[in-house]
């Protein structure tokens, strides 16, 4: 996770904007009526201890600096010798004839303007190491006006100490089982005492840390200003470090304005008031912020700040894992809200699509390690200490539960494709950006269903033990039901390429028995007497044995047949392999494409590697990645991950052409003449000969 930003910083072109940061004071005192003293406490001890590191920084880089004063000051006066030297170089080169005319007058003019750009450099110099000098004597103001800030420290600590021991003290005395009533009235009483001062003495620390660490930076950005403002005056050499630091200054205030957490409520422009549909994004980026804020700002930082946690075996890589991507996710939309409020009609859709890759990153790099973080959280929920704190913070703050909030942006991202294709009555000049915008989210949806389902799926697979190696990659999870099969009572787990059928073992561990292939069943049929399903199994007209299966229920029998004629109808709606081209454009409703998006992906890769790949259609792949990535596309996945990979491209094409069930004429092998092949061509479907031109065009 990125450190808590403190301080906002501002620096434009007439100079420096001092500014007084009271480290968010209407915030603080609306949160700490929420706020227990020992989160009080624990907040400012936070604050103190970074502060202290960044002064103890800042000391130690000022203390190396003002070493070099000595030497500046020593070179300052070489370069005032130096001037008068270059003062009287300016005087020889001037003046050299006194006869006008002819090329003696350009070369007196060439002569005097060389001595004077001598003099102007020769300044220039001396005004550099100047200004060099001033910013070190800024470094050892610096020094001067923190020289008791560990003084500070040792006194505050020292308090600290004092209140611990009297917590420690009523804890002892609240564990006895018949308290001395009189001793415990004084100890409380001497733990309210302590904890208000705690209280002040960490309030006054902070303030006095916060303010010594701001006036440093006021002096030192003030410091840098005037000496980039002076390099503007120089020769175009130094123009490039010139802008190198406006544009350093420009991203520096972008960053501290996008991830400053400003009490101030962010309200919608009065436009949007006209039009609803910009206002309802307006209003889902608010409430998306919101959430985000309650996973960083209270769950994030509580569970990071208790140190009975790190005790449980919980760590910093821990909550790295669980909140870093929600951190970037929370940065990005603070940043999206925050041009929204300033934004017009006109610049709406900019705000938006100015970010394009920058959210495309962040969200699939948060897809991507979304089933380790998800994980890992379930993990810890498994210990009672760390599941008690997690809901004890929802409850005490009103907030939702934990697990719901890390879901939020799969939820977020469901919601904007439909909000932009409304407004495209609205944005009629800016259609092309708002398809932009539909293609990246509709992707970026897709990205998130996966990866949910693969989640979803992995911790099922978890709870079976002995499963075979090398099961496919991509698969979903639909349901997971009680029965028995020849007479063993177990579990058979749905998913969508497989039925696996487990027993317990003494552990109550689900371990695995056997397992069938969907793909192979013919049909099944219930008998609701006996309460047993019938499976009957077939590959390529060939019977196979078949299930039988009972149910203690019937109503439990009905549901594993729905389950069944849901991966059916999963499996016949994602499946492009071994399917009519035509009939599975039309499930995945890629008509206008006149072929399942997947497969234009597919080529579009091959189009720019398989020119300078040899043997791609003779060359087999690895067939185990081979079959992964058939497994993922057929579940609804993409190739992203692949796109290189010219030669397993290359054999999934040869795979699907292997598996069409409308193979290509046989007159088209015996008929000659252009005009005949087009008559047997013009038979075939649109989607069949869009497969084709692209085949060749490869």
């Amino acid at each position: 996770m990125s450190k808590t930003i403190h301080h906002k910083v501002i620096v434009k072109s007439k100079g420096l904007d001092t500014f007084d940061d009271t480290t968010k004071t209407e915030k603080r005192q609306k949160s700490r009526k929420t706020m227990t003293p020992a989160d009080i406490i624990s907040f400012n001890n936070t604050e103190i201890e970074q502060l202290f590191n960044d002064i103890k920084i800042g000391r130690e880089h000022a203390n190396e600096g003002i070493k070099l004063i000595p030497s500046l000051t020593r070179f300052s006066d070489t370069l005032n010798e130096h001037h008068q030297h270059t003062e009287i170089i300016k005087n020889l080169m001037q003046n050299l004839t006194n006869k006008k005319g002819d090329h003696r007058e350009e070369f007196t003019s060439c002569m005097t303007a060389t001595g004077i750009t001598t003099s102007l450099i020769s300044y220039e110099m001396s005004d550099r190491n100047e200004k060099l000098i001033e910013i070190m004597q800024k470094w050892k103001l610096f020094l001067e006006n923190t020289k008791d800030y560990i003084k500070n420290r040792i006194e505050y600590d020292k308090l600290f100490k004092e209140y611990n021991k009297i917590i420690e003290k009523v804890k002892q005395m609240n564990s006895q089982t018949k308290p001395d009533v009189k001793k415990a009235a004084q100890l409380q009483e001497q733990k309210e005492e302590i904890t208000i001062k705690t209280i002040k003495e960490g309030d006054q620390l902070r303030k006095l840390y916060n303010e010594m660490y701001v006036t440093f930076m006021n002096l030192m950005m003030g410091s840098c200003s005037k000496y980039h403002n002076f390099i503007k005056k120089s020769p175009d050499t130094y123009i490039n470090y010139q802008n190198q630091f406006n544009q350093g200054i420009e991203k520096f205030n972008t960053v501290i304005d996008e991830s400053s957490d400003d009490d101030e409520t962010i309200k919608p422009p009065d436009w949007m008031n006209n039009s609803p549909n910009c206002f309802h994004m307006f209003q889902a980026e608010s409430m998306y912020l919101e959430s985000m804020n309650y996973l960083i700002q209270i769950y994030a930082k509580k569970i990071l700040f208790d140190p009975n946690l790190a005790l449980s075996g919980f760590s910093i890589d821990d909550v790295n894992l669980i909140f870093s991507g929600i951190e970037l996710i929370r940065r990005l939309h603070s940043g999206i809200l925050r041009k929204l409020s300033r934004c017009t009609l006109e610049t709406f859709l900019s705000v938006y699509s100015s970010r394009v890759a920058q959210i495309y990153q962040v969200y699939h790099n948060h897809c991507s390690k979304f089933g380790k973080a998800f994980s890992r959280f379930h993990q810890c929920l498994n210990s009672h200490q760390f599941k008690n704190f997690v809901e004890e913070i929802a409850t005490s703050n009103k907030i939702p539960p934990l697990g719901e909030l890390l879901r939020t942006p799969f939820i977020q991202l469901s919601q904007y494709v439909p909000i932009f294709t409304r407004m495209k009555s609205e944005f009629t000049n800016n259609i092309e950006d708002l398809e932009t915008l539909i293609y990246v989210f509709t992707r970026l949806s897709g990205h998130c269903e996966l990866a949910e389902t693969n989640f979803a799926t992995a911790m099922e697979m978890n709870k079976i033990s002995g499963v075979p190696p090398k099961q496919p990659p991509y698969r979903r999870f639909f349901s997971s039901i009680p029965c028995s099969l020849n007479k063993t009572e177990g579990v058979m787990f749905l998913f969508s390429d497989t039925l696996m059928f487990t027993k317990s073992n003494k552990e109550h561990e689900q371990v695995f028995v056997e397992q069938y292939e969907t793909k192979n069943i013919e049909k099944f049929e219930i008998n609701e007497k006996q309460k047993t399903v019938k499976i009957i199994f077939a590959t390529r007209g060939k019977k196979l044995r078949d299930l039988d299966l009972f149910f203690n229920k019937l109503d439990i029998a009905h549901k594993f047949t729905n389950e069944l004629s849901q991966i059916g109808y999963f499996y016949k709606n994602k499946k492009i392999f071994g399917v009519d081209i035509k009939l599975a454009t039309q499930l995945h409703e890629d008509e206008t494409r006149l072929m399942p998006k997947v497969l234009h992906h597919i080529f579009d890769a091959l189009e720019l590697t398989a020119p300078s790949t040899e043997g791609i259609m003779r060359l087999s792949s690895n067939v185990i990645e081979l079959d992964g990535l058939i497994y993922k596309i057929d579940a609804g996945g993409d190739i992203d991950d692949n796109r290189g990979d010219t030669l397993l491209l290359a054999n999934t094409i040869k795979k699907y052409c292997a598996g069409l069930p409308n193979k290509l004429p046989l007159k088209l092998q015996i008929t000659e003449g252009v005009s005949n092949i087009q008559s047997i061509l013009q038979t075939l479907d649109k989607s069949y000969l869009a497969f084709i031109e692209r085949l060749f065009r490869v």
